[in-house]
């Protein structure tokens, strides 16, 4: 018997796990793509020859609301009949073609990409190997989470932690996607967010660093912040803090005048909810700090979590105050033609490459702390799975030397 050949491409694994067996989804899928694609074909044909769907209606023999709906993207009725009737009346031809989703996929590629995505992950093809295996792991450890409820914890935490989990495993999926691309500065931001979830999970799953622990700066901040209520757990409590986000930004919009009255009564029952839960004192904290849900700066919250060197290793990449200079790396002037050519710098040079392994390992020791942490906390029974895959007999601890995932990722 022949054994399949397996596979190490995430995509390809998550595709024949959830899609493969699904037949009507990819049915559905592509026929929604066909209807609009045939929608936009007609209005852009119309619009070229300068015709009302009134005028076309007339040339075709129908109604003007005909043409309306065959210009809607959601319509499904279209028929080979009438597409060979509206072609006629446009001195146009149909032609039916069948493409591979190989060929559509290909089209999305820019010219850079087709040249550099073979030889990235040739050259790096044990990182993306293992990010590969991790994002299968963490697939299978979302699965266990879903089904392993722990009833240590509110139901609004589980909810909110599982969200947190399954927007981590999308970051770390797009880290690998526009890292196999060439898009090194890309996949730097995307990591700085996927710390940045990680963070959120300890907030509402870990406890901080013991006060003596702590440096003057995160000591002081701490002494500052206001009391938790009793009648609240500090996983809960911090799960409410990090749900009041949302509104306590509307509120500071609604304060400043920035929202239209008819909006106001949509968010008045949740800004209200979070002003009871929390207190005065947790209000005024948050809405001092735009952007905040713990009353810490990011630097402060990664330093009371255990997360310092995680901290300096995503945010040292690129600084996250030089975002509005990015532009200016991309572009040059070539002063050898007469007038100076605009250099436009679609693909990744050699340097900025070299520095792709480095944001993937980070990436990859970043989502693995996480599933450590719900693994311990909602017991998914997964650790010697993620302790095979990162160290063998190593185990994952909250401060990680610079090359601990690089070592790990090649093992």
């Amino acid at each position: 018997m022949t054994k399949k050949a397996k596979t190490s491409d995430a995509v390809r694994i998550l595709r024949n796990r959830y899609v493969k067996h699904e037949p009507e989804r990819k049915a559905s899928v592509e026929a929604e793509r066909v209807n609009a694609q045939v929608a936009r074909m007609i209005y852009d044909l119309r619009n070229d020859a300068g015709l009302t769907q009134k005028e076309l209606a007339e040339l075709v023999g129908t109604t003007q609301s005909v043409i309306s709906r065959l210009e809607d993207a959601d319509y499904e009725g279209h028929s080979l009949s009438m597409l060979n009737r509206i072609a006629e009346a446009l001195k146009q031809k149909v032609s039916v073609t069948t493409r591979g989703v190989d060929d559509l996929e290909h089209d999305l590629l820019l010219p850079s990409e087709m040249e550099n995505r073979r030889a990235i992950l040739r050259q790096f093809s044990e990182d993306f190997a293992f990010a590969a295996r991790l994002l299968r792991l963490a697939v299978d450890i979302a699965e266990a989470f879903c089904r392993e409820r722990n009833s240590e914890y509110e139901v609004t935490t589980e909810i909110v932690i599982g969200g947190i989990l399954a927007q981590e495993i999308r970051r770390f999926r797009a880290i690998t996607l526009v890292s196999e691309r060439g898009y090194v500065e890309n996949a730097e931001v995307l990591t700085r967010s996927l710390f940045e979830g990680l963070l959120a999970e300890r907030f509402i799953l870990r406890s901080p660093i013991a006060l003596e622990a702590c440096s003057p700066g995160l000591r002081n901040a701490r002494e500052k912040l206001p009391k938790i209520s009793d009648q609240y757990s500090r996983g809960e409590f911090h799960t409410h803090l990090y749900t009041a986000l949302g509104p306590l930004t509307f509120k500071r919009l609604r304060d400043k005048g920035e929202i239209e009255e008819e909006l106001e009564s949509v968010m008045d029952s949740a800004i209200a909810h979070v002003e009871r839960t929390l207190g005065p004192e947790w209000v005024a904290k948050l809405m001092d700090r735009p952007w905040s849900y713990s009353g810490l700066t990011i630097a402060q919250l990664a330093e009371n979590y255990g997360l310092s060197t995680y901290h300096r290793q995503a945010y040292g990449i690129q600084s996250s105050t030089v975002h509005a200079n990015d532009a200016l790396r991309f572009t040059s002037l070539d002063q050898t033609t007469e007038p100076p050519t605009l250099l436009l710098g679609l693909a990744t040079d050699d340097r900025h490459l070299r520095q792709l392994p480095r944001v993937v390992r980070l990436a990859a020791g970043v989502l693995g702390i996480l599933l450590q942490d719900l693994d311990e906390c909602f017991a998914l029974a997964c650790r010697n799975r993620l302790d095979d895959l990162f160290f063998g007999n190593r185990r994952l601890t909250q401060e990680q030397d610079q090359d601990a995932f690089s070592v790990a990722a090649h093992q």
